[in-house]
Order: structure tokens, then C-alpha cells, then sequence
């Protein structure tokens, strides 16, 4: 059974030409992808397809064979910014998504206490948001996106805001928390050709707009990877392969 699939599916913003058009592709197994493709040209309305919050115009999704119609709170998503309640506290932002499936507050406590102690944060469940750095923000979204204890996790440029050193750590930081929930699938949006090798185990290529096909690369690599292996000449060809399709990258997200 495939994680997730999509079949001839069409979407167009009203005003505007279509966005994607007859667009089928599948994820068959839990895995790291990333979708990779101009600022612009689509990348973002894939997401919000699959999280129902745009109508298609024709087609069908299917997460785990299921059409997600028929499906709630089967994702969960971490934005570009973390989108943290500046009133409430480190703890009560990460209850939320446990709210919301009324899990009790003493299994709440329990997950909470375990996913701080796991990234590192075990001391700032009393915290706001203003008194952590960006780089400790993005940890508590990401914190919070598990919590959600869903199978299918989107990440929508989650390290974009961040400077390039502190990028670069979080990028060694998220692979290896992600390595822990192997039987997750784990789906990126970024525009950079580099983050997008050294995440994922397989790359979606948005090559032309309206976006009718995603051209599948598999990355040779190891989830035990590190930075250095990306100097490598078969990972520099990799990415010059990958910059040569996106040439051609269009605009009409």
C-alpha cells in the first residue's frame, strides 16, 4: 500500500492559468523526500492539497489507500516560521495538538517531558516564545509537528528564516531526530538544491509549470550521513543534474 498517492490531479487559483495539472505521482514506502523547485512555482500548493485546505478541481489523494476526504488529522505540518502562541508557554504550545484528540493530561505531561528531554530543551517548558532563540523555536515546531504522533509529516521550508551557520546545524539536528521515527514519512519543501540532497532519501523535482510531473532522483547516501560526504564528485554531479533541470522553473504559486 502506498503512503501516499496522487491521480490526475488539477488545480487552479482562481484568475490564474492551472497550477497543477493531471498530476500523478506516489510515495510507496516511508521515507525522506523532498519536493524541490523554483520560488514560486507550485511547491507550497502540493501541501495544501494534501492538508485539504484547497479544493482540487479534479482527481484524488490517497493517504495509506484511503482517499483524505474521508480522513482528519492524518498529517501534521511544521511552516516556514513556528508559529508558536507568543501567550502561552513552551509546555501549553506543545499540548496543543494533544488537545485537540483529547489525550489526558497526565499522558500529555508524559510526552511533553519526553520530547524536550529528547531535543535537547528539557528546561524551557515554563518558557515563551520571545525568551527562546530562532534556532530553539524551530525545535519546539518541530517538537510540536511530532506530537501530533502522525505517520505523514510535512515540513514546508521549515529552516528558511534562519541564518546560513544556524541553518546549516538544524539541517544535522532535524535528520537525526527524524532517523529515530523510521516508520515515518517525512515530506520537505525547500528551493535549496544542497538541503534537499543531505535530508532526503529521494528528491521530487518540479521542472515545469503548470506542474505536471516531479522528476524522481533517488540520493545515494545512508541516513547515517554527514555534511562532508556532500563533497563527494557523485553528489556534486547530483546537484549540478538537479540545478540543470530547474532552469526552466515557472512562477504560479
Amino acid at each position: 500500500m502506498n503512503i501516499l498517492e496522487f491521480e490526475d490531479v488539477s488545480f487552479s487559483y482562481e484568475g490564474y492559468g492551472p497550477t497543477i495539472q493531471n498530476l500523478s505521482f506516489t510515495i510507496d514506502k516511508p521515507k525522506f523526500v523532498s519536493i524541490i523547485g523554483a520560488s514560486g512555482c507550485g511547491k507550497s500548493t502540493i501541501f495544501k492539497l494534501i492538508l485539504s485546505l484547497l479544493n482540487m478541481q479534479s482527481g484524488n489523494i490517497f493517504y495509506k489507500g484511503k482517499n483524505i476526504n474521508t480522513l482528519r488529522s492524518y498529517a501534521g505540518y511544521m511552516p516556514q516560521k513556528d508559529l508558536l502562541f507568543p501567550w502561552k508557554n513552551i509546555k501549553n504550545n506543545l499540548s496543543i495538538p494533544m488537545d485537540i484528540k483529547n489525550i489526558p493530561k497526565k499522558e500529555k505531561e508524559q510526552k511533553i517531558s519526553s520530547i524536550l528531554e529528547d531535543i535537547g530543551l528539557s528546561d524551557v517548558a515554563e518558557k515563551m516564545p520571545y525568551e527562546l532563540s530562532g534556532g530553539m523555536r524551530q525545535r519546539i515546531s518541530f517538537a510540536r509537528t511530532i506530537l501530533t504522533d502522525s505517520d505523514l509529516l510535512l515540513f514546508d521550508e521549515p529552516l528558511s528564516a534562519l541564518d546560513y551557520i544556524t541553518r546549516l546545524q538544524m539541517q544535522s539536528w532535524l535528520l537525526d531526530r527524524l532517523n529515530k521515527f523510521s516508520d515515518k514519512t517525512a515530506i520537505f519543501i525547500t528551493h535549496d538544491v544542497e538541503e534537499a540532497i543531505f535530508l532526503s532519501d529521494t528528491i521530487l523535482v518540479v521542472k515545469d509549470v503548470p506542474i505536471k510531473e516531479l522528476i524522481r532522483v533517488d540520493v545515494p547516501l545512508s541516513r547515517n550521513r554527514t555534511r562532508d560526504m556532500l563533497d563527494k564528485t557523485e553528489m556534486i554531479n547530483l546537484k549540478n543534474n538537479i540545478l540543470s533541470m530547474l532552469k526552466n522553473g515557472g512562477s504560479n504559486e
